[in-house]
């Protein structure tokens, strides 16, 4: 059963929240029968208290130190991903006078040990979860001890807590359509790492939408680990091994997009022109690179203030119930997906 929050269950019993947590706290002030009526409903309906507001509410604790832990996939401080998140982040938390906490887990150390060390050592009272997955034990173990928290990104079940993505599934369609109007046949997707939800969702989308254009088009898909290496290896390999090069590759990152280009061009063939080539996430190198990548553009630096802004709501209001906003994504049209005459491309160059 689905947790209920203290203003839910005062709404049940027809009392004053107020009244709720005084009988749930055992004050004297509060008769027995209503305790009594009260902590039975609470144990009937699933309340679980939050360990932060009843501390909060007892003047114990000031919630300061937020916890960022940062997961695989990440390539530590050089990640665009990283850097323009935290830096939304932390400006929002300074904003608000609290400490952002950054840790990364050595290698042999999982992710879900240092959550439970940071929560049994008290060196934080709340966290921010980016790179979400379908079943995600940092979730839960974070539900079972009742700290508050905010999602960057969903899980498979994801009503009962507050969250911010982006629409991947919409975004992936959207490029699936775009490579079947330009009148590619031959598709194929290299995916984020699996144990990722929003790579999930991405091929989701991408596989969706072919399976719809009928047999004439044709996908291949192979998971990448979002670097530039990976995407040029896999790349590589299907223009060794195919009879039929795929005609456009859409790359679950811009790092991913760049190592592809540099494998197409090193077969002798052009971007967009033999094999058009779309990105995820529009990061500054995107632009810079010849041909300028065609991207799906994350806000993701927005993304980290407005992630910090909803934990900063959930902790002064511990019983609000859970935010959940899906922001669109916007495709950037560039170069790498654009058809050029061979006899044109120093020019084009040279813009």
């Amino acid at each position: 059963m689905t947790a209920i929050n203290l203003k839910q269950l005062a709404l049940h019993l027809g009392l004053t929240p107020s009244t709720v947590s005084r009988a749930l706290n055992n004050y004297s002030d509060i008769s027995a029968d209503t305790r009594r009526r009260v902590q039975e409903a609470a144990k009937e309906l699933n309340y679980r208290p939050s360990r932060i507001a009843q501390q909060l509410a007892r003047g114990q604790i000031r919630v300061d130190t937020i916890a960022y832990v940062v997961p695989p996939g990440i390539h530590r401080f050089s990640d665009p991903f990283f850097a323009a998140f935290i830096a939304g982040v932390g400006d929002t938390l300074a904003t608000a006078e609290r400490d952002l906490l950054i840790t990364t887990p050595p290698c042999q150390i999982s992710e879900l040990e240092v959550y439970r060390r940071l929560v049994r050592e008290n060196k934080a009272n709340a966290f921010i979860v980016t790179r979400t997955r379908p079943q995600d034990e940092r979730i839960k173990f974070l539900k079972e001890k009742n700290i508050p928290f905010v999602c960057h990104g969903r899980t498979t079940r994801s009503k009962d807590f507050s969250w911010y993505d982006v629409d991947m599934l919409s975004g992936a369609k959207l490029v699936a359509n775009r490579f079947i109007e330009q009148g590619h046949k031959r598709l194929a997707l290299i995916t984020p790492p699996t144990m990722f939800n929003f790579s999930r969702l991405l091929e989701q989308g991408f596989r969706q939408t072919i399976n719809k254009a009928g047999d004439e088009i044709t996908m291949q898909c192979a998971e990448g680990t979002m670097s530039e290496s990976s995407g040029f290896d896999i790349t590589y390999n299907w223009l060794n091994a195919a009879e039929a090069n795929p005609d456009a590759i859409f790359c679950g990152s811009d790092a991913m997009a760049v190592g592809a280009m540099q494998a197409i061009q090193q077969h002798g063939l052009l971007v967009g022109t033999d094999i058009a080539i779309i990105g995820y996430g529009d990061f500054p190198l995107a632009s810079f690179v010849t041909p300028a990548i065609t991207t799906l553009r994350q806000p993701i630096s927005s993304a980290g203030e407005q992630v910090t802004r909803m934990l900063l709501r959930n902790l002064a209001d511990p019983d609000k119930a859970p935010e959940h906003i899906l922001q669109p994504l916007q495709l950037i049209e560039r170069d790498s997906d654009r058809r050029v005459d061979r006899n044109n491309l120093l020019e084009l160059r040279r813009k």
